[in-house]
């Protein structure tokens, strides 16, 4: 794979592929936590269809099997072969979870960023968790039962559960988590629910030690 001499950093705005929250994040704050995993380890920031700089999904609803075909086949277009550490934020982090459920022998760790847990009997009235009330086209509602019902036992692959102090949930909450792999373990760190964003170096931190 042939690398640019230069790229072009543009800050756009709330949601992108390193954070899912309303408000806007500093271009700063992101940088460093991809310098500091950049340093050591190559890293992939990706902004799912309809996020970010993405294009809009083509599909009027997508599963959680379809958004994580795409980026199965977008890692394969981009010649990053695996095996992949993979971390996410919220919603991306169950995300993760499914992608490592769908491609276990390509996935080498887990890290879950302040991730509640699943909700079985989510509302689907709720705002932003139907294909027809987010960028994303996505059914959160499916994947939240999913996981409720049927979470995946990933074996020993190490998985980190970050919870942050003042996140979405709590210790006890996230904990749920602990129950995907026997190599599992839950680390609590001061922040807001964007954790990699208030902590970088701690999260830096919990996704080096699955390597």
């Amino acid at each position: 794979m042939t690398l640019p001499k230069k790229v072009q950093l543009v800050e756009v705005g709330p949601r992108d592929g390193l954070q899912s929250e309303s408000q806007t994040i500093s271009l700063a704050a992101k940088l460093q936590l991809i310098g500091d995993l950049a340093a050591t380890n190559r890293t992939c920031v990706h902004d799912r269809p309809g996020t970010g700089l993405s294009d809009d999904p083509t599909a009027d609803e997508r599963t959680v099997d379809d958004v994580n075909r795409s980026l199965h086949d977008l890692l394969a277009a981009a010649d990053i072969p695996g095996p992949y550490v993979l971390a996410g934020n919220s919603g991306g982090g169950i995300l993760s979870i499914e992608f490592a459920r769908r491609y276990g022998d390509e996935v080498v760790g887990l890290v879950l960023l302040d991730v509640p847990a699943p909700q079985g009997d989510l509302d689907p009235d709720l705002q932003g968790v139907s294909p027809e009330t987010n960028l994303e086209h996505m059914d959160w509602v499916d994947l939240e039962h999913r996981l409720a019902v049927d979470p995946p036992d990933l074996g020993a692959l190490p998985v980190v559960i970050v919870t942050a102090t003042d996140g979405q949930s709590g210790v006890k909450d996230q904990a749920y988590w602990l129950d995907l792999s026997t190599e599992a373990r839950q680390v609590e760190l001061d922040g807001e629910h964007a954790i990699q964003m208030s902590d970088p170096t701690g999260v830096a931190e919990a996704i080096r030690s699955v390597l």
